[in-house]
């Protein structure tokens, strides 16, 4: 829940904020019940790859000038 109201308030940046919320699962493992195998395990997903590769092409494109 946190993690959608500091996306709708923009305080961090996306890849930041994507960044921040297995970490904070690693962190508080005690209160979530998840081990970190469990936590990290998304990152294995093609959907996850996938939606990455798309952050980092259109950083690309902004960045060209084409945008």
């Amino acid at each position: 829940m946190v993690s959608i109201i500091l996306s709708f308030l923009g305080p961090l940046r996306l890849d930041l904020l994507a960044l921040t919320i297995p970490i904070s699962l690693i962190v508080f493992k005690s209160w979530t019940k998840l081990s970190t195998t469990e936590v990290l395990s998304d990152f294995a997903n093609k959907a996850t790859i996938t939606v990455l590769a798309m952050f980092i092409l259109s950083e690309g494109v902004k960045n060209s000038g084409l945008v």
